[in-house]
């Protein structure tokens, strides 16, 4: 991370994007027993998955890990 303090919502702005879109999804009833689309995963599967994402983002923040954005830019 870079050596000044941001906020967590800027910091981690893509983990935070990543569980508003699963919301946004769930929210729009874009789950397979609704849409009949495989590709839209299981409502179970759907809150599988956002569930560890929340978990991941918590860990990351409490052990001031680097957000996903910090690990592609430490690539280049």
């Amino acid at each position: 991370m870079s050596n000044e303090k941001q906020s967590i919502l800027k910091t981690y702005e893509d983990e935070i994007m990543e569980i508003e879109n699963k919301l946004t999804q769930l929210e729009n009833y874009r789950f397979m027993e609704q849409t009949r689309a495989s590709y839209d995963g299981a409502l179970s599967t759907n809150i599988q998955k956002l569930r560890g994402m929340i978990k991941d983002l918590l860990k990351k923040i409490d052990k001031d890990l680097p957000s996903d954005s910090d690990k592609v830019a430490d690539l280049f």
